[in-house]
């Protein structure tokens, strides 16, 4: 494709161009306030976790320690009744 495209000469470059142009502007008046960012969704980019974090052992459940609040552990409440 490259080229075949380098091989036209200048002037049926230009009426491609024109072309492009041409269907451009169609673009414009068909979708009004249309951007290519509107494709692209935000993306939030997400925190690394410290290497200490990682690294570090969990606590054995019950054990009560400063982590552990109220007999909850990564969100979820233990059973601590039977």
């Amino acid at each position: 494709m490259f080229f075949q495209w380098h091989s036209l000469d200048k002037e049926e470059q230009a009426r491609y161009y024109e072309l492009a142009r041409k269907e451009k502007e169609l673009h414009v008046q068909l979708h009004p306030g249309w951007s290519a960012r509107d494709n692209y969704g935000t993306h939030v980019k997400k925190k690394k976790r410290k290497a200490d974090d990682r690294s570090r052992a969990p606590e054995p459940l019950g054990t009560g320690g400063a982590g552990n609040v109220s007999g909850r552990v990564g969100g979820h409440v233990l059973d601590t009744m039977g």
